[in-house]
């Protein structure tokens, strides 16, 4: 299996550093090669381009977020700790990239705008059982349709992007971050989500 492969993980290894640090666009194979020890002949042997590799990069730390994602909806604690847990985990995950690759995914670059999409379907049932579970347990307000819920929580994404608010707040883990504390919190002076 390829994903055991030693050459495989280097390459792996070495591209989600630079595409991370850097973003897709500014990194190219030979420097994901160079810093991997290996030739551009092996990089072709897994991968199509740097998008290819950005997809198998971005598919381990998706699984990884669906366990725990899962684990988090599952567990035996209130609903309130499940949300804060959710978006540590979320912004955990965000923290991991570069500036410059999270405005990619946040912009939805071309090369990636189909596998989000993707990826936002798989990820969409979770949400679905876990608003349902807010629901149930009273933390969610139970006249708000759950569509219209996931709605604006896949606007997020659109709103990241804004270039009105990038002039607002320029730092996109920042933007992130304070999006989802309004989100979850309004303007109504509770303490924000990841005050604990």
């Amino acid at each position: 299996m390829k994903q055991s492969n030693r050459k495989y993980r280097d390459i792996v290894s070495s591209g989600r550093e630079l595409i991370f640090s850097h973003g897709i666009r500014r990194v190219s194979v030979e420097e994901i090669c160079t810093r991997a020890g290996t030739s551009k002949m092996t990089f072709y042997k897994y991968f199509k381009n740097k998008t290819d590799l950005a997809r198998a990069i971005l598919d381990e730390i998706f699984e990884d977020a669906m366990k725990q994602y899962d684990d988090i909806l599952n567990s035996d604690i209130s609903f309130e700790d499940k949300i804060r847990r959710v978006i540590t985990m979320k912004l955990a995950y965000a923290g991991q990239y570069g500036k410059e690759f999270t405005e990619e995914l946040v912009s939805s670059n071309e090369d990636l705008k189909q596998y989000i999409i993707e990826k936002a379907e798989q990820y969409k049932n979770m949400t679905i059982k876990f608003i349902q579970n807010g629901k149930d347990s009273g933390a969610i307000n139970r006249s708000f349709p759950t569509e219209f819920i996931l709605y604006l929580t896949d606007y997020i994404r659109i709103i990241l992007a804004d270039e009105g608010l990038k002039q607002i707040i320029p730092d996109v883990h920042e933007r992130l971050e304070s999006l989802f504390n309004f989100y979850f919190y309004g303007i109504m002076g509770r303490e924000k989500i990841l005050s604990d």
